[in-house]
C-alpha cells in the first residue's frame, strides 16, 4: 500500500513484518487457522495474519522458538529463504555464480532457485548480496518475477489465485 499516500519508497528497507505482509497478500491473503504464537507478534497488528500464515505454512519458524522479530530488519538471504519456502522448496540443478553465496549456506538452495528462474540477477553479475538489508523496490522486484513463474513452483503447490 506504500508508506504514504502516492508513495511506494522503493529504496526504503524491509522489516520483517512488511514481507510477511507483501508475501501474505501475494498468496491472496489467506486465512490462518490458528495464531502464530510468537510472543512480539501484537494481536490486532497489520502483519498478525501474515506471520500466522507464514508460520503455518512453514515459511518461517521465527527468530527464536517464541520471537518472530517484526521489527527487524530482511536481508536478501532471509527474503530468498522466504519465497523458495513459499514455493514449496523446489529443487534446482542451476550452478551458483555468485561469489558471495556459498554451497551449504542456508540460502544457497534459495538462490540457486532464484536465479534459474530469473526471479534475481544478484546486485551485479557474480554478486547477490546476500547480507545486505533488503529495499522495497527488490521485494516488490522478486514477487513480480515469481508471479511470472508458474514453473518456479514446486509440484503439488497451489498457486496464488492471483497467477492462475
Amino acid at each position: 500500500t506504500g508508506v504514504a499516500p502516492a508513495v511506494f519508497g522503493p529504496q526504503r528497507t524491509n522489516n520483517r513484518a512488511q514481507l510477511a505482509t507483501f508475501l501474505w497478500r501475494f498468496a491472496g491473503e489467506p486465512v490462518p487457522s490458528a495464531p502464530s504464537g510468537f510472543s512480539d507478534v501484537q494481536a490486532g497488528s497489520f502483519y498478525e495474519d501474515a506471520v500466522a500464515w507464514m508460520k503455518e505454512s512453514r515459511i518461517t519458524t521465527g527468530t527464536s522458538p517464541t520471537l518472530f522479530s517484526p521489527d527487524g530488519t530482511v536481508t536478501r538471504a532471509q527474503a530468498a529463504a522466504f519465497l523458495w519456502r513459499f514455493a514449496g522448496e523446489p529443487t534446482s540443478d542451476q550452478p551458483i555464480a555468485f561469489t558471495d553465496v556459498s554451497d551449504g549456506s542456508y540460502y544457497a538452495e534459495a538462490v540457486r532457485w532464484m536465479v534459474e528462474f530469473g526471479i534475481t540477477t544478484g546486485t551485479t553479475p557474480t554478486t547477490f548480496a546476500p547480507n545486505e538489508v533488503l529495499t522495497r523496490g527488490q521485494i516488490a522486484t522478486f514477487l513480480w518475477r515469481l508471479a511470472d513463474a508458474p514453473d518456479a513452483f514446486a509440484d503439488g503447490v497451489d498457486l496464488p489465485d492471483a497467477m492462475r
